[in-house]
């Protein structure tokens, strides 16, 4: 066993082993400085790997087109026309949203399709594959809008284009900026031009719809008027009958008075025409005749006094007599007002109508707006301009990727760091290689 007395001190015991490890900056410097030759060659090789990726990959150009909303002026004969109203911000509003339609941008495609693809990959999956997998990620469409206490900014749309050929970058961005403004008023210019047709075709079924109206009450007064007429007509024909009915009764009532006065007078012996004075003077005052006189005073004489043989003719002219619508005045009017039944001038003209659609109500006025809406229509809209042009796309001479700078300064700041850390390690390497000191014997 070992015994107590034996252990040796704390003073005795060899130090340990961490208390070789501190850092010593002098000696870091000291071996870095020894190493420079490391960290310049990382460096080096960084930069040589920077140069080569600058050289390598293919510069990527950005350029753009700004637009602006149009003025007032410029939509004015849009709005003029009262069909369609289309305000600055509105007019706008579709030229942004064609600028990032996916079908714009496939007719510019189409129209660069050349200069995009070589002959060899022109067939139609090559080019849908290179139009969804190069031609979408390198367009893009961004609208400045102004702040709310800006009242003299405005919104503005910047259409950007990405292309290894910065001349070609500028092109697609103008031709892109003109496409979406060509389509937008396309498409305005459409809008107005069915409105107003169908407002054309609206306002011709109106005076269509009115010619039949009026036509439907043509025929309507027609009817009313031939009935009234046919009302008319049966009430002259009653009337006129009852006048013959009565006439012809007059004329058989003095028929027989005349019969009666002609018996008379024969039986009296009165062949020509006397007065009862006559008849008194003749009959020497007989009693009979004097009671006649008496009873004729204020009346006019009997007609028998007239004497047979007028009795007698004028008995036979009424016997002989076929008509009797002279006797009646009123005979004559109704007969007038008949016959001028037998034609109405009213319905003959309301039958004779022909150009119904000329005499329908606001014909006129329609057919003003149909001949104003057709000039409309044949306008050219020249004038019209869905967004203006503040700046247009130019090529640029500084590529958006690679920065030569950037990647420069990435690759000397990234070389630096790297051949120091192989520096240190390998410091730290050949200080773990090296035999610790040799210790002091005890004393």
């Amino acid at each position: 066993m070992t015994q107590p007395g034996n252990h040796p001190s704390l003073s005795q015991l060899p130090p340990p082993a961490w208390a070789d490890d501190e850092i010593d900056l002098f000696e870091l410097v000291v071996g870095l400085w020894r190493r420079k030759w490391v960290v310049l060659a990382v460096i080096a090789v960084a930069l040589a790997l920077a140069a080569a990726y600058l050289l390598l990959t293919t510069p990527v150009y950005e350029s753009s087109a700004r637009l602006r909303p149009p003025l007032a002026s410029q939509l004015a004969a849009i709005n003029e026309t009262g069909q369609l109203t289309l305000s600055p911000e509105e007019a706008f509003g579709r030229v942004i949203f064609e600028a990032r339609a996916i079908s714009t941008q496939r007719q510019v495609f189409d129209a660069f399709k050349e200069r995009f693809l070589n002959s060899n990959a022109r067939s139609d999956a090559l080019a849908e594959q290179y139009f969804l997998l190069n031609f979408l990620p390198a367009s893009s469409t961004k609208v400045d809008g102004s702040g709310k206490n800006d009242v003299l900014a405005e919104t503005t749309a910047t259409i950007t284009f990405k292309h290894a050929d910065n001349q070609f970058a500028a092109d697609i961005s103008n031709a892109l900026a003109t496409a979406a403004r060509s389509r937008a008023r396309a498409g305005v210019l459409d809008d107005l031009r069915v409105v107003m047709e169908t407002r054309i075709r609206v306002l011709e079924s109106r005076i269509v719809l009115g010619a039949d109206e009026l036509k439907r009450n043509d025929q309507d007064t027609v009817v009313q008027l031939q009935e009234a007429d046919e009302l008319r007509r049966r009430d002259l024909q009653d009337q006129i009958a009852a006048l013959t009915r009565k006439t012809r009764q007059l004329r058989l009532d003095k028929i027989t008075e005349l019969q009666e006065a002609l018996a008379i007078a024969q039986s009296l012996g009165i062949e020509d025409p006397v007065t009862m004075h006559m008849m008194s003077n003749r009959d020497g005052g007989n009693e009979s005749v004097a009671f006649r006189a008496e009873l004729s005073d204020g009346t006019r004489d009997p007609l028998y006094l007239r004497g047979s043989r007028m009795l007698e003719a004028e008995l036979a002219a009424l016997e002989q007599r076929t008509s009797d619508a002279h006797m009646e005045p009123r005979l004559r009017d109704l007969q007038e007002q008949l016959d001028l039944l037998e034609k109405n001038r009213r319905i003959e003209l309301l039958q004779g109508r022909e150009n119904y659609e000329a005499l329908a109500e606001n014909t006129g006025a329609l057919r003003a707006e149909i001949t104003q809406l057709r000039n409309f229509l044949a306008a050219s809209y020249a004038d019209v301009k869905m967004a203006r042009v503040d700046k247009e796309a130019v090529a640029r001479k500084t590529p958006i990727r690679p920065k030569k700078a950037l990647t420069v300064a990435i690759a000397l700041i990234a070389g630096t760091m790297l051949g120091i850390l192989i520096a240190l390690v390998m410091a730290a390497v050949q200080n773990r290689r090296q035999p610790p000191p040799a210790a002091d014997t005890a004393q």
